[in-house]
């Protein structure tokens, strides 16, 4: 588990009452940290940072006023990876792979018309190496390494919820 920097812009187009499409640009920083337990006798450590620019494309369906969840695919491209075992920096073996597709299911607190709180779990398709490792994991058809990420994030809209948007 690792904290990291979430940013970007998006853009949101409503259709009828309740639903929405948006699509957005963001800077994700995805990874893993283990750190020693010395209590332990555990002096073993692991550092991995993944910077992604990343494109989701999102269904959102409105529940009630306050509330709506989301769903859709997302398209991620490598911008940046540091990799350190023991305090010793690695090359990547195998090497990470350029792009990688995701899965995004969230849910969006409105506070106003203009900010919202959103909490979204984003989790990898398909392997982040070029080629299996030790320790991979299954997931659906195919063993290999995976990001599975929550995301809480706070989204200011430039214009206010609603039909009416000539107040603005």
């Amino acid at each position: 588990n690792k904290a990291g920097l979430f940013a970007g812009g998006y853009v949101n187009l409503e259709f009828g009452r309740r639903s929405a499409f948006q699509m957005e640009l963001e800077y994700i920083q995805k990874g893993s940290r283990k750190n020693p337990d010395h209590s332990k006798d555990d002096y073993d450590s692991y550092l991995l940072r993944l910077g992604y620019v990343e494109l989701p494309v999102l269904y959102q369906f409105k529940i009630k006023d306050w509330l709506s969840i989301e769903t859709g695919p997302s398209i991620g491209f490598l911008f940046h990876y540091y990799e350190k075992v023991d305090e010793q920096e690695q090359e990547p073996n195998p090497d990470f792979c350029k792009v990688t597709y995701s899965w995004n299911i969230g849910i969006n607190f409105i506070i106003t018309d203009r900010i919202l709180i959103n909490f979204r779990s984003n989790n990898s398709l398909v392997n982040i190496r070029t080629d299996r490792v030790t320790g991979d994991v299954r997931r659906f058809w195919a063993y290999g390494e995976y990001n599975d990420i929550f995301i809480l994030s706070v989204f200011c809209r430039l214009t206010k919820l609603g039909k009416d948007r000539s107040e603005n």
